[in-house]
């Protein structure tokens, strides 16, 4: 169900922003990222569409070992600054489908993080 699926994604953002993850669950994350970007790029179809995106994006193509070095570099607390940051803006929310009467709307969104962020100032668990 979507609405649970919400409340799942602010749950475990929210934890980004209040808890460090294990070195252990840094490094599966970063080994996980670096060897489905190098798996990914096997493809010529995707190699194509990744350089014209760094290009259109950036203006220039990084390689696959700078980006690893760069995904090497990333620490935990840099997962807590973006965590707090992700949850001091408002959401923004798109949606594609046939039938999008079940998702919740854009208030109710802010609902889940707004409690959540209270129960996060108080030291309780919302969910």
């Amino acid at each position: 169900n979507i609405h649970e699926l919400i409340r799942v994604l602010v749950e475990q953002l929210s934890k980004l922003a209040v808890e460090k993850v294990s070195d252990e669950e840094l490094m599966r994350a970063k080994n996980m990222l670096k060897s489905m970007m190098m798996m990914q790029l096997e493809s010529r179809l995707v190699l194509c569409e990744d350089i014209a995106r760094q290009f259109a994006t950036y203006g220039r193509r990084e390689v696959p070992s700078m980006i690893c070095k760069k995904i090497d570099a990333v620490t935990a607390e840099d997962l807590l600054i973006v965590g707090n940051r992700m949850l001091q803006s408002k959401p923004a929310v798109g949606c594609v489908g046939p039938d999008l009467s079940n998702m919740p709307s854009i208030d109710v969104i802010n609902g889940f993080i707004e409690n959540h962020r209270q129960s996060l100032t108080k030291g309780l668990r919302f969910f």
